[in-house]
C-alpha cells in the first residue's frame, strides 16, 4: 500500500483494513485498533476470519474463495477493492 492511501486511512474514523490472499491481515488503521481494542501486532498476519461473527464471516469467506479462484484460473481482472460492512468482535 502506498503512503498516500496510509496518510488517507489514518484520518478517517472508519476502521480500515487490508489482508492478503489467504485472508490474513496486512494493514489496519488506528482507528480499527481504538474501535476493536486490538493493537496493530496483535492482528498483524491475523486471519480476518478469526476476529468475525455470523454472517460476516461467511461474506468474507466467499471473497477470498472468489479472489483465490480468480487467481488460479489467472483471470485478468484486477484484485477486489471492495467496502465490506462486517460484525467483528472486540478483544475483551
Amino acid at each position: 500500500m502506498n503512503d498516500s492511501c496510509k496518510k488517507i486511512f489514518e484520518h478517517t474514523w472508519h476502521a480500515v483494513l487490508t489482508l492478503n490472499s489467504r485472508g490474513a491481515i496486512t494493514y489496519t488503521n488506528t482507528a480499527f485498533t481504538e474501535i476493536f481494542g486490538y493493537t496493530y501486532e496483535e492482528v498483524l498476519n491475523k486471519e480476518l476470519i478469526t476476529l468475525i461473527t455470523g454472517d460476516s464471516k461467511k461474506i468474507v469467506q466467499k471473497k477470498l474463495e472468489n479472489y483465490n479462484r480468480q487467481s488460479i484460473n489467472q483471470e485478468t481482472t484486477p484484485p477486489a477493492r471492495e467496502i465490506l460492512s462486517i460484525t467483528a468482535l472486540h478483544q475483551s
